[in-house]
């Protein structure tokens, strides 16, 4: 790892360089010198952030931060409750069935 920022890792292998989002390299870890196939999906998901304006990507990273605050996150916190934390941030309606 190069470079370690809030939620983002920048990883190094060689001359390479790959921003990472920080809690998905949790359970994948593995060696950067090993060639890796691509995978096609990555790369049309990197396309697809690449075609959002400026207020839709702010809007990804903005759910992004809340999944990774509320809902990834280790807490004492009942599911529920981090879940309705998690709906009161992104503004919307959550869990109205009780």
């Amino acid at each position: 790892m190069v470079e370690l920022d809030g939620s983002n890792a920048l990883l190094r292998a060689g001359d390479q360089f790959k921003k990472v989002h920080a809690p998905s390299l949790v359970g994948t870890a593995e060696s950067l010198d090993l060639p890796t196939v691509q995978d096609a999906r990555a790369e049309l998901d990197a396309v697809v952030l690449a075609s959002l304006s400026n207020k839709q990507l702010d809007g990804v990273y903005r759910e992004a931060k809340v999944f990774d605050e509320l809902i990834l996150a280790t807490s004492e916190t009942p599911v529920n409750d981090r879940y309705e934390a998690a709906a009161d941030a992104l503004g919307r309606d959550c869990c109205t069935d009780r």
